[in-house]
């Protein structure tokens, strides 16, 4: 049985780092819309310091905000900031970020206030300014935009960067639609292009996966589900993403259909789907997927998908696939035994190697040794 949420959510707030990172992202990771997930980040960060708080804070972006939470960070970006020293920039550059990707429920009517900010990030001024002009666009407006894009890729012969993220901001305008829309989105992820331009729309297809996710589209699931395995990786990704926004036993049923007549690629996109869908059905199908897998590489992914589930039975199947001398193992499965013991941690339980892993995983900071995060800001340059 997985344990209650309620035990995941209490765990954000535990004294160790990677132990709050495993309970935040086990609701961003999935898009949750709980809205009790993030007053308890802030209540980390208030608890245990600014300067650990960088990491949960870029979990952060996909969790749900309140008033009360934009006005915590924006609170935040009010106070003195060091740029010249990379934390204190990292800080201030992670907190305007969440508030860049707050719903639109909360978002415009503090516009005014957040750009007025003298520590709100140029490099995201445009960005918010553009996100909120595209909320405001109807139908016909966003679908011309995103078939000027296309057409500007097609030319170009890729999305650039700067494209994707313009599409996703197009993407979230016209999923608003999902109520007048949503058969004619169907119809061309099922390459229904009726005297489109057919060029252009398989050019879009990828994005055309990604407004079916952002208007969850149920009836999309079996078209995406057959995308997982696809060629073009970007197709395959965003069908990746786009299912577990849908989310629900609906995308496990499909996924369980095609599971044992698939390949290799398949399994590894159903993986990172099922990993992030947290039903019964989903923990228990992991479950009976990991025990049947012969190939080690994916049964490693598995191993992940069970520990994601948060279930009693998971910890012994994952314990006996990561024992053996430190020396002969790998370095994916150091990753895997540092996620158990945090699991663990998070479920309060424990195994014979718990403390000697434990004891591993402080010391070489859960895997992560020396690393220092670079400049965050540095990413957002033209």
């Amino acid at each position: 049985m997985r344990i209650p949420e309620s035990t995941i959510r209490a765990a954000i707030l535990h004294a160790e780092e990677e132990v709050r990172l495993t309970a935040v992202n086990y609701f961003s990771g999935s898009f949750s819309q709980d809205e009790a997930v993030m007053p308890l980040v802030i209540q980390a960060v208030q608890r245990h310091g600014r300067d650990q708080a960088f990491r949960v804070l870029r979990k952060a972006e996909a969790l749900s905000q309140t008033p009360a939470t934009m006005d915590w960070l924006i609170s935040e970006l009010q106070r003195d900031y060091d740029l010249a020293d990379l934390d204190d920039d990292n800080y201030r550059f992670a907190i305007a970020l969440v508030l860049c990707r707050a719903g639109p429920d909360v978002l415009p009517e503090r516009k005014g206030f957040i750009l007025a900010l003298p520590t709100f990030p140029h490099q995201l001024r445009g960005m918010l300014n553009q996100r909120l002009d595209m909320l405001a666009w109807d139908w016909d407006q966003g679908w011309a935009a995103l078939e000027a894009l296309g057409r500007q890729a097609m030319q170009k012969g890729e999305f650039l960067w700067t494209d994707v993220h313009r599409a996703g901001d197009i993407i979230e305008s016209l999923a608003r639609y999902r109520t007048t829309r949503a058969a004619s989105v169907l119809s061309l992820l099922q390459r229904q292009y009726e005297g489109r331009n057919e060029a252009l729309m398989e050019w879009l297809q990828p994005l055309l996966v990604k407004l079916a996710g952002a208007m969850e589209l149920a009836a999309a699931v079996p078209a995406l589900v057959e995308h997982l395995s696809d060629n073009r990786l970007s197709l395959a990704d965003e069908s990746t993403t786009a299912l577990i926004k849908i989310d629900g036993d609906a995308v496990v049923s499909a996924i369980d259909q095609r599971w044992w007549n698939a390949g290799r690629a398949f399994r590894a996109a159903a993986t990172d789907v099922l990993e992030h869908i947290h039903t019964d059905l989903c923990a228990e199908l992991c479950l009976t997927f990991f025990h049947a897998e012969e190939d080690p590489e994916t049964k490693r992914c598995l191993a992940h998908a069970v520990l994601s589930q948060f279930v009693e039975e998971g910890i012994d199947a994952v314990r006996r696939l990561v024992l053996g001398r430190d020396e002969g193992l790998p370095p994916n499965s150091f990753d895997l035994r540092y996620r158990l013991v945090a699991v663990c941690t998070v479920m309060d339980r424990s195994f014979p190697e718990f403390e000697h892993w434990h004891e591993d995983a402080l010391a070489n900071h859960w895997g992560l040794g020396d690393f220092k995060p670079l400049r965050l800001a540095d990413g957002f340059m033209p």
